[in-house]
């Protein structure tokens, strides 16, 4: 299940303005739904990707090259396990060494993401929308 991001939150993520990224959404960079109310939701993860790398991860550079357990980012980052692994399955976390019992991540990305999911509390961190 996808989840999405009002235009205006997703604007303030990106540091873009909402015309960019509707302009995004019109060339099929991003995915976006529009609710019964005519409010424009934009997809989390095509927004994530649709970034270049260099300016999804400049603020954690410092980071850049190290690897941490699945384990200790999730507790280090307040993100879930089983939230880590989705974004693993979905290629938004780099995969820098696994074993049987241990995976290690890139720390860099996963700090990035976890910044962005914990902007929201409460409220549950999917929007699910029933056409």
């Amino acid at each position: 299940m996808d989840t999405y991001l009002p235009i205006s939150k997703a604007a303030t993520i990106t540091k873009r303005k909402p015309i960019e990224l509707q302009e995004m959404i019109a060339s099929g960079t991003i995915r976006a739904i529009k609710t019964p109310s005519n409010k424009i939701l934009v997809n989390e993860s095509d927004l994530i990707m649709a970034l270049p790398k260099e300016e999804r991860f400049k603020k954690y550079a410092h980071l850049a090259g190290n690897a941490i357990l699945v384990s200790e980012a999730s507790r280090k980052h307040n993100v879930s396990t089983p939230t880590i692994t989705r974004w693993i399955q979905r290629g938004l976390i780099t995969v820098i060494k696994k074993s049987i019992r241990r995976t290690y991540i890139a720390e860099a990305e996963i700090a990035y993401l976890a910044e962005i999911y914990n902007m929201d509390p409460g409220q549950g961190k999917r929007t699910v929308l029933k056409a």
